[in-house]
């Protein structure tokens, strides 16, 4: 799958805990005649990131990215790490101190705090289970979609390729990619994000990207989520590593965690005094 749209996974994982409220604006929009189909743009779009196809066939990968707020002036570090089949495993940090994970499975999904494990249901479960499907290595836009339409559109100075993407649940919001009209890097994608705190606008922007492991991944990347100014930046990013699956277990609370080491053996007939 298109680097762009691998990084979404963790990119909700910080953008879902500072939302509030506010407006996206983008300049007016012309079309211009197109020049390719849609299995050809599909094609070269995975190409531009992935040439060699070192990230599709790659068996895991662990990513992270140092996030920086407008909101709230903080900062946070997110660990993203899948393994096939489908697991993959979000952990946000704060000052180096846990904050939250969100585990999931291909099945189930949950959000894990200190406050204890909540599953992600409903809009908000399909809306991971989507998105995490688009982090999938083997997958593209065409068989994680229902449907995908395509027009070549001119913002400004700058062309792109504007694809709508149209979940199989027809309930949710569609998720619109903008390719770069010359290189078929993706510059913007824009969505609707469901969340326990509710529906809310999703806007991202790449302008710089870097070579890294043979991949061509999002260096930068800048969200607006309802309001709130994210920018993301990649720290590390590791393909074929050892993950161990307990890692997207979820955790056993202390008190129903089996004792280490051998049981106390009891002399019962020590006398007492």
């Amino acid at each position: 799958m298109n680097a762009m749209l691998r990084l979404f996974f963790s990119v909700l994982s910080v953008t879902c805990l500072i939302f509030v409220s506010g407006c996206i604006t983008d300049e007016p929009e012309t079309d211009v005649p197109l020049d390719i189909t849609l299995e050809q743009l599909v094609e070269r779009m995975e190409r531009a990131t992935d040439p060699d196809r070192v990230y599709q066939h790659c068996t895991s990968y662990i990513l992270k990215q140092k996030v920086t707020s407008s909101y709230n002036s903080k900062e946070y570090v997110v660990e993203t790490k899948f393994k096939l089949p489908n697991f993959m495993k979000t952990t946000t940090y704060e000052n180096d101190a846990y904050l939250q994970s969100i585990l999931y499975n291909g099945k189930h999904a949950w959000e894990v705090n200190e406050k204890g494990n909540k599953e992600i249901t409903g809009k908000p479960f399909e809306f991971l289970h989507e998105f995490a499907e688009m982090g999938h290595p083997a997958n593209t836009i065409l068989n994680v979609f229902l449907k995908v339409e395509f027009t070549k559109i001119r913002e400004g100075k700058k062309q792109y390729y504007k694809l709508v993407c149209f979940p199989k649940n027809e309930e949710m919001s569609p998720c619109v990619i903008y390719l770069d009209a010359y290189d078929y890097l993706t510059r913007k994608m824009e969505t609707n994000i469901y969340s326990f705190r509710g529906k809310f606008p999703y806007k991202s922007t790449i302008d710089k990207y870097e070579k890294c492991n043979g991949v061509l991944i999002p260096k930068e990347t800048v969200v607006d989520a309802g309001g709130s100014v994210l920018k993301y930046t990649v720290i590390d990013y590791k393909l074929n590593v050892e993950i161990p699956d307990s890692e997207f277990n979820l955790p056993v609370p202390w008190f129903q965690k089996p004792p280490e080491g051998p049981p106390v053996k009891i002399d019962d007939k020590k006398e007492t005094k």
